[in-house]
């Protein structure tokens, strides 16, 4: 049981890792999203003193529809980050759980095996004793034989005296 107790620990302890990386991966891809903007701003309000003013609207449009489809890009490329990240962390998961199940299975053989072993030692010792009961019964038998003729003769004895000592008197 320890095995599967220090498999839990190992795999407590892989999520968590994980968990910590995909945190430092968010807060890093979301300071380069603000660095990025902050630096697209300047650059937009630069250019955007020396457009004329009938352009300006559309430039605008076009910098928003620009900006959307960046931040979606990008956001794309973090959820698919994320994704590989919980992947691996299913991956782990699953060997975890394979594992599990292997040591599970090995755990069930060995029982088995005791199972089947103390069976055979009990049949054993059914027998043993069964084989001991038979002996003992066959020697209470003799022996019970041999009292009941040792009885006898000591009746026939006690006859015997007694009729030879009315014979004597």
């Amino acid at each position: 049981m320890n095995i599967n107790s220090g498999m839990q620990l190992e795999l407590r302890l892989n999520v968590s890792i994980m968990e910590s990386k995909l945190g430092e991966k968010q807060q890093f891809n979301s300071l380069i999203i603000d660095e990025n903007e902050l630096k697209e701003y300047k650059s937009t309000a630069r250019q955007y003193d020396s457009i004329p003013i009938e352009e300006k609207p559309n430039i605008l449009k076009l910098k928003i529809i620009n900006e959307l489809e960046s931040k979606y890009r990008e956001q794309i490329l973090i959820l698919q980050s994320d994704l590989k990240c919980y992947q691996d962390q299913n991956r782990l998961l699953i060997e975890a759980v394979q594992n599990l199940n292997k040591t599970l299975i090995d755990e069930r053989l060995d029982l088995k095996k005791i199972k089947d072993d103390q069976s055979i030692q009990l049949d054993q010792l059914t027998s043993m004793k069964t084989n001991e009961d038979k002996k003992l019964l066959l020697q209470n038998a003799q022996l019970q034989a041999k009292c009941q003729e040792l009885n006898n003769q000591l009746s026939y004895f006690k006859e015997n005296l007694s009729t030879e000592r009315l014979v004597n008197l």
